[in-house]
């Protein structure tokens, strides 16, 4: 690719616009196992517009059976693993969408790989035989498999282009990384530069520690909070402008966004083991305010605490725990999403308690011989007790952080309002550290702020 067709498309992606109901906007990374210790990697952080209630289910294929996060009552999978240990996730790359496309989309196609694929060879089968009767995809989906592959297929409707993550020209530390632009792609569309700038340096900085491991990659990078130029925010952040809610962030070009409805961690097996000690890490909601659970094919259905036929109860809980802290108003031209950051580091220290112990359990599981050796009963046990503890964990920090949370106040500034009126009921307000008073207008009003 030249000079000027990469700053073209720099350019292009790193303005923002709106997600829009329905939009997918997803951060994925997948690693080959000499860079995640042994055992290949694959992330999914899934955004989109939608009011999306995402649950895990178990579902069966043509062939395998296996676990997708869906959305209850759809056809669609947006990220799941099969008994055969083949892992697949998507993000959408509008830049590879074509005219006149028909045939299967996005999550139809990876649910209908899931389902009939052993592994990334049988995969990309499944891909040349497609590209000859058409597909509806427009996404870059990253895989891995009980044999080692590791990769991105950037997929149009009758093409696509793989990028092995083992090939050391392709791929030199081993991983990579996408969001919402392919480097495939026609330049004109896509988006998210900002969430792939600051992943590719997350991901880089914990392969250089020896650190791309599941614990590490939700911890680290589901969870990022940083601004669009790729610096960390600090907890509590102080915000300088007085127009906005004090101590809040702005979520639209974080990694985890007010958008996240979910987190996946795919963790593989080493050279020639058993495909069932495939894991699938779930994070159900935004993961800044729910809890990693462990899930195995081999344990049959996932415990209840992650099912439901409206929504989970995790879920139920993640929504009110996330309500205490975000304000939604207009501004720029579009509804933007404020996180109050003052509670944030004790929430945070309630969730990850909890979570450091699940995965600490999950690994001793793993080291006395996994669902291969233990068996379907016991595997099925211990995903219930981690999925009850991560929901009485949540439940927890729910119940302290209600009442503690700041009151949000609004000040109308709109039409008829003095400004110096306005200015000096916010300054009165804020001597109050836990009173977040920002101005409002009519079109906040409006739109429920």
């Amino acid at each position: 690719m030249g000079k000027t067709a990469f700053f073209s498309i720099l350019a292009s992606f790193l303005s923002s616009f709106l997600l829009l109901p329905g939009q997918e906007e997803c951060t994925i990374g997948v690693a080959c196992a000499r860079a995640a210790g042994g055992r290949p990697l694959l992330w999914k952080n899934r955004d989109t517009g939608a009011d999306s209630r995402n649950v895990v289910e178990l579902r069966k294929g043509r062939r395998f059976t296996f676990l997708g996060l869906v959305n209850p009552g759809s056809r669609n999978v947006w990220a799941g693993v099969n008994e055969a240990g083949f892992a697949l996730v998507n993000a959408q790359s509008a830049d590879l969408g074509e005219k006149g496309q028909k045939g299967p989309g996005n999550g139809r196609f990876l649910a209908r790989a899931l389902g009939s694929c052993s592994g990334l060879g049988e995969f990309r089968a499944l891909l040349e035989k497609t590209n000859k009767t058409g597909r509806s995809t427009h996404t870059s989906y990253g895989a891995i498999d009980a044999r080692g592959g590791a990769g991105i297929f950037e997929v149009k409707g009758r093409s696509y282009v793989f990028f092995d993550a083992r090939d050391k020209k392709t791929a030199p530390g081993g991983w990579i990384v996408r969001t919402n632009f392919a480097f495939t792609g026609d330049g004109k569309r896509g988006g998210g530069m900002a969430r792939y700038l600051r992943a590719r340096f997350l991901w880089e900085r914990l392969c250089a520690r020896g650190e791309l491991r599941p614990e590490k990659v939700l911890r680290i990078c589901a969870r990022d909070l940083a601004s669009p130029e790729g610096k960390p925010y600090p907890l509590p952040y102080a915000r300088p402008d007085d127009r906005l809610p004090p101590f809040s962030v702005e979520t639209f070009s974080t990694i985890d966004r007010y958008t996240t409805r979910a987190a996946v961690v795919f963790s593989g097996v080493k050279k020639g083991g058993d495909p069932a000690g495939t894991v699938m890490w779930g994070v159900m909601g935004e993961p800044l305010f729910s809890v990693a659970v462990p899930l195995w094919v081999a344990g049959g259905p996932p415990p209840s605490p992650l099912e439901g036929k409206k929504i989970s109860p995790i879920l139920s809980v993640e929504r009110r725990l996330k309500s205490l802290l975000y304000v939604r108003l207009h501004r720029l031209g579009k509804v933007r999403s404020y996180l109050d950051t003052r509670p944030l580091p004790g929430i945070l220290a309630g969730l990850y308690g909890a979570e450091d112990g699940i995965f600490a359990e999950a690994r001793r599981f793993l080291r006395a011989g996994g669902p291969a050796r233990l068996g379907k009963k016991r595997t099925a046990a211990l995903e219930a007790r981690l999925a009850g503890r991560a929901l009485e964990a949540m439940k927890s920090v729910l119940a302290f952080w209600e009442g503690r949370t700041p009151i949000r106040v609004g000040v109308y500034s709109g039409e008829g309002a003095l400004p110096l009126c306005v200015r000096q009921t916010l300054e009165a307000l804020r001597i109050d550290p836990w009173v977040s008073a920002f101005p409002v207008d009519g079109t906040d009003l409006l739109s429920g702020a």
